[in-house]
């Protein structure tokens, strides 16, 4: 099985405690644990299950690294966004609004994760 990186974050008590571990390059697939090392099991057996849910669907899987790669991807393209608007002096209320919904949608991943969950993007 290839090695997708496993974020473990602790829950407070109002979320019910223990630990989420959350798998950024598979839209949606997180698991729990008492412990930070139940959380990392579980979210083992959920991405074994969520690629082969995905492979049931005959769609794409997306490798690992790739919720990293994206995001640097959109870092650079908002940053040459920017850049040109300096140089054109374009500081507009309309430019400012698309590049705070083009931040947005890149923080939520909501481009790139439509792809693979198999909504129109």
């Amino acid at each position: 099985m290839r090695e997708y990186p496993i974020v473990i974050i602790p829950l407070s008590e109002g979320e019910g405690g223990g630990y989420l571990g959350r798998v950024p390059d598979l839209p949606g697939c997180l698991s729990d644990g008492a412990s930070p090392e139940e959380a990392l099991l579980n979210a083992r057996q959920a991405i074994r299950d969520w690629i082969g849910e995905n492979e049931r669907l005959g769609r794409a899987t997306p490798p690992p690294g790739s919720a990293m790669r994206r995001a640097s991807l959109e870092k650079a393209r908002l940053a040459e966004m920017l850049q040109d608007a300096a140089k054109s002096g374009a500081y507009t209320q309309e430019l400012w609004e698309s590049l705070i919904e083009e931040a947005r949608k890149s923080a939520a991943g909501e481009e790139g994760w439509a792809r693979y969950a198999g909504e129109p993007a």
